[in-house]
């Protein structure tokens, strides 16, 4: 595992040694202006495009024979609305159902981390989201907390120096007080930027 993370790592931050510390942040800005400036593409008044998913197929590699899917992460359960679920998934980003889990829609495909590990709902309040990037066993890192105050419409990024390059694995809120969340996190052997901007794993208050 160890020389695998090596070699996925080397091969983002060639020709350096290491990624400079929010140089993914930085691009994905930059992707945004050269779109806005290049002008996006018009939606076709004709439907070009066929649903293919979400959804499971069959896998005939071993062990995982049969109907698979993507790998979850991690579900939180409005507390406020049983019907409503927030989901995290490896590498697919963070869904929400307004129906049991009967249908899903994608939250955060634009965001600059679609591996999540932890997500949360603020019990005080339910469009307050928290979804964790980083996954935990180590698929990819992330870039810090993703936070939504309008139920996953649009999101800012929190805790970028704190969790850049490691991986959240769970998030509490308060249900005493939405400003105090405590946040486990592990720290990744391959991280965005030198060993001395290199986060550290552990348990978080803010």
């Amino acid at each position: 595992p160890q020389a695998r993370a090596e070699w996925f790592y080397k091969q983002r931050a060639y020709p350096l040694d290491h990624i400079p510390l929010g140089a993914r942040l930085k691009a994905l800005a930059q992707t945004e202006k050269i779109a806005e400036v290049a002008g996006r593409a018009k939606a076709s008044s004709g439907s070009l495009w066929t649903l293919v998913g979400p959804a499971g197929f069959n896998s005939n590699v071993a062990p995982s024979w049969g109907q698979m899917s993507g790998r979850v992460r991690a579900l939180a359960i409005d507390p406020n609305n049983s019907n409503r679920l927030l989901l995290g998934t490896a590498t697919g980003g963070a869904w929400l159902s307004n129906d049991s889990g009967a249908s899903w829609t994608p939250l955060t495909d634009g965001q600059p981390s679609l591996a999540v590990g932890a997500v949360a709902i603020d019990p005080n309040n339910s469009n307050v989201f928290y979804v964790g990037t980083g996954e935990g066993n180590g698929s990819y890192y992330g870039v810090g907390i993703l936070k939504s105050v309008d139920g996953g419409a649009s999101w800012t990024v929190l805790g970028v120096n704190e969790f850049i390059g490691g991986q959240i694995t769970d998030i509490l809120v308060s249900p005493n007080d939405s400003n105090l969340l405590v946040v486990c996190a592990k720290g990744g052997q391959t991280l965005e930027g030198s060993a001395a901007n290199n986060s550290v794993g552990g348990i978080y208050r803010s």
